[in-house]
């Protein structure tokens, strides 16, 4: 090999691929258009090569050894082999296999196409089979520390998400957070949450949050020691563990350090920390349950003074006139104590049969309790109860004031439907997901059976066919639902102001709404039906699909219904579905409502909300005189005896599938 020309032109034949080159992928099209140029111009730039070392095996895919392994310029080599040519200049090197482990990680790695995972390969080689350091690596590719070790923790990937990163379904920052996660089925299940999610991946500050809440754990709360090594002998104390987030700052900057990031490691050890209290309180005399039988008491764990047949002993419940554990309540009573495993805090509870407890208290002239919350907490939860009733209410009365004012509006907020939607889509994607859902079981059929996130997607769906004034609605209903919310954790509990002023701007009286909304058995209204019109006796009968609520018509009750979206197709209500209609209604659609014969009488049944000046302004603002429409009011910006009048639109109608706008 000395007497070689070390610049020569070599035959394709006699070259192969290095088994170490860390590249494995190639991009056909990218290969395609250098084959293109090297028709054109020839190979450039000679490819770097060495003789074919002894203790390589011969390729599968040959019959014969090659003459030379390819070092640098594999690219080149097979755009040459799409190619009519038999040769390429190729550049012959003395070089031993960790010369050129440098040269294909060093030079070839850092090249355009080598993806993060095959450079993670590459480093991984070095360090394992020739004795490189971290820091030399990083000082060899012009890298920190942090960012080689970064990159190694990517062959930590199990093949599954290997496969999905081959395939642009994950990116590096992504995959590494999965890498970080021990074992091949943790990391599966953490590649499906984040890979596709709800509506697709996750941003990766998302994924990041996720996968920490999830899959991380706090040791500052684990019920074991943390400093003990013999609870798990294969793992030795945490304070010292690789896993513990702080021992291994360059691959978990972002993670505080006193975190455990090995959730199997972190059971194994809970769950020896319970064996070894059960051995301790056998000791002492104690009945002890695990496992399967404690489940069935607990199957959640233990969230208040009882659980199943037994009582907790140091949680508070009411026992007599006071709100105290049982254990002092019992005053040290000879109850027999029960430990039963909470699996899901990883310790034992200290409780007693109820039986025992009732038979101890009795006997010291004790009333047992009912519950284990005391009177004032009953009685602040039945506060927080009427208080959500009379919200709702006040947000229901407002979305009705709403639609009423956008039926009626000449001059919508916005001039263009593409506004409001932009808008509405901006205000909706930032909105959480409690607030989500309240509005989409609002706006949702009750009667869907769907769970939260569906509902929520369903209406996220919903909002692209929304029309201006729908969208105007949904923006109210965004800007209010927040206000919805009581929460138990604050002691204030009046009505927020925004829902409040809201109320009052509509003119509606939120002391008779909230009367209604928290009265135990509301008042109906006593009114006579009204006359019904004579039946056609050609024409059958057919029950309307329902408005608004869904709620079905009297059969007397005439009634008009448009398409949501074309306004020249309309159905009678009577006789058989359009197919328009039938389509409609399997989607869960709501027809909208035209004209009703008798709703005028209906909405007149209703107890007033409105307080009584606005009504009477109200009043004095209706016209004193009727078009001549069959004893229908004349429609806003209609004048009597004018050559065009305005469509007809009735003045009660409350649905937003109207949207008229003049």
């Amino acid at each position: 090999m000395s007497q070689l020309n070390p610049f020569q032109l070599l035959r394709l034949e006699h070259l192969a691929p290095s088994p170490t080159n860390p590249r494995k992928h190639f991009e056909p099209d990218a290969l395609t258009d250098l084959a293109t140029t090297i028709r054109a111009h020839g190979v450039i730039e000679p490819i770097i090569v060495r003789t074919w070392p002894d203790e390589y095996d011969t390729p599968a895919d040959r019959d014969e050894r090659p003459l030379y392994e390819i070092i640098a310029g594999e690219r080149r080599y097979r755009a040459s082999l799409l190619t009519e040519l038999e040769d390429i200049p190729a550049l012959v090197r003395h070089l031993d296999t960790r010369q050129v482990l440098e040269i294909q990680i060093i030079e070839n790695l850092q090249r355009r196409g080598v993806n993060e995972l095959e450079e993670a390969e590459g480093y991984d080689l070095m360090m394992r089979s020739y004795g490189y350091t971290a820091d030399q690596l990083a000082e060899k590719v012009g890298k920190s520390r942090a960012y080689i070790y970064g990159r190694l923790k990517l062959t930590a990937l199990c093949e599954a998400a290997r496969q999905a990163f081959r395939e642009g379904k994950l990116d590096a920052s992504r995959a590494l957070l999965v890498a970080r996660i021990p074992g091949a089925k943790l990391q599966q299940q953490a590649l499906k949450e984040i890979a596709e999610g709800y509506g697709g991946p996750m941003p990766y500050r998302e994924a990041a949050r996720h996968i920490q809440n999830r899959y991380m754990l706090k040791l500052k709360e684990a019920p074991f020691e943390t400093a003990d090594a013999f609870l798990l002998v294969t793992a030795g104390a945490c304070t010292t563990c690789p896993q513990r987030a702080g021992n291994s700052p360059e691959l978990f900057p972002d993670v505080d350090a006193d975190v455990c990031t090995d959730p199997q490691c972190y059971a194994d050890k809970k769950a020896n920390h319970v064996l070894k209290q059960a051995e301790a309180e056998r000791a002492l005399g104690h009945k002890v349950i695990l496992g399967k039988a404690a489940e069935k008491i607990a199957p959640h764990g233990f969230y208040s003074s009882t659980a199943g047949d037994y009582v907790l002993l140091d949680e508070k419940g009411t026992y007599g006139d006071a709100y105290i554990t049982a254990r002092k309540a019992l005053k040290g009573a000879d109850v027999p104590i029960v430990m039963i495993e909470d699996a899901r805090r990883g310790r034992l509870v200290a409780a007693a049969a109820k039986k025992d407890v009732n038979d101890a208290l009795k006997a010291a002239g004790l009333r047992v309790g009912s519950g284990n919350r005391s009177a004032a907490q009953i009685e602040e939860d039945q506060a927080r109860k009427k208080e959500a009733a009379s919200r709702r209410a006040i947000f229901d009365a407002i979305r009705r004031e709403t639609r009423l004012m956008l039926n009626g509006s000449t001059r919508p907020a916005l001039q263009r439907a593409e506004d409001l939607a932009l808008v509405a889509r901006q205000l909706w994607a930032r909105t959480g997901f409690d607030a989500q859902t309240r509005l989409a079981k609002i706006y949702i059929r009750p009667d869907e059976k769907l769970d939260n996130h569906e509902r929520v997607r369903a209406l996220n769906a919903q909002i692209d066919d929304f029309n201006a004034a729908q969208l105007i609605q949904f923006l109210f209903d965004l800007a209010l639902v927040g206000t919805l919310d009581v929460p138990s954790y604050c002691s204030d509990i009046s009505t927020p102001a925004p829902l409040a002023n809201t109320a009052a701007s509509f003119g509606l009286d939120i002391d008779a709404i909230r009367a209604a909304a928290i009265a135990e058995k509301p008042a109906k209204a006593k009114t006579s039906p009204p006359a019904a019109p004579e039946k056609s006796p050609s024409t059958p009968e057919q029950a309307p699909p329902g408005g608004e609520g869904g709620a079905r018509k009297d059969k007397a009750t005439v009634v008009t219904y448009r398409h949501p979206t074309n306004a020249e197709l309309t159905w009678s209500g009577r006789g058989k579905k359009p197919e328009w209609v039938a389509n409609y209604l399997a989607t869960g659609g709501r027809l909208e409502e035209l004209s009703t014969a008798n709703q005028a009488a209906r909405a007149g049944d209703q107890p007033s909300l409105r307080k009584p000046k606005i009504q009477a302004a109200d009043a004095a603002k209706k016209p004193k005189e009727k078009a001549k429409t069959g004893g229908r009011v004349a429609a806003a910006g209609g004048k009597e005896g004018s050559a065009e009048p305005a469509p007809y639109r009735c003045p009660n109608t409350r649905d937003l599938l109207e949207g008229v706008v003049a």
